[in-house]
């Protein structure tokens, strides 16, 4: 059985607002309130900006703990699966440039060999989002 990891972070950036991906990175959520663009007549709701910083590599256990309990695996086995996951990440920038985590965004290499992160917008991490609060 094959770990989808991507699958997990995308999850826990709903509830969390940040997930640590061990020896790697971590992904930081921060809220964005709703706004109107008056002149073109849109309403955008409140968002969660999403971004990487390449610090954050200790291992919290959210990440490893959630992957263990979605998958009934022992916790090395989540461990494994993200240490896989990782050395597919630094393959890809190594090979391309690029590594793309599915609903979370794309990572790339700029010339300084320095880790850039696009945030995949048409996902809203933001649970206020979803509601009609009062």
């Amino acid at each position: 059985m094959e770990i989808q990891v991507e699958i997990h972070i995308s999850d826990l950036l709903y509830q969390h607002n940040c997930v640590i991906v061990p020896s790697f990175g971590g992904f930081i959520g921060n809220n964005k309130s709703a706004r109107i663009n008056e002149t073109a007549g849109i309403i955008y709701p409140p968002s969660k900006e999403i971004l990487f910083n390449k610090n954050l590599k200790t291992n919290d256990g959210l990440l490893i703990s959630h992957i263990a309990t979605c998958n009934s695996c022992s916790i090395q086995e989540a461990e494994n699966a993200v240490e896989t996951f990782v050395d597919k990440i630094n393959s890809s920038l190594k090979e391309t440039n690029t590594f793309r985590i599915e609903r979370v965004g794309l990572l790339s290499l700029n010339s300084d060999q320095k880790i850039m992160f696009v945030q995949d917008y048409k996902v809203n991490y933001n649970l206020d989002a979803f509601t009609m609060g009062t």
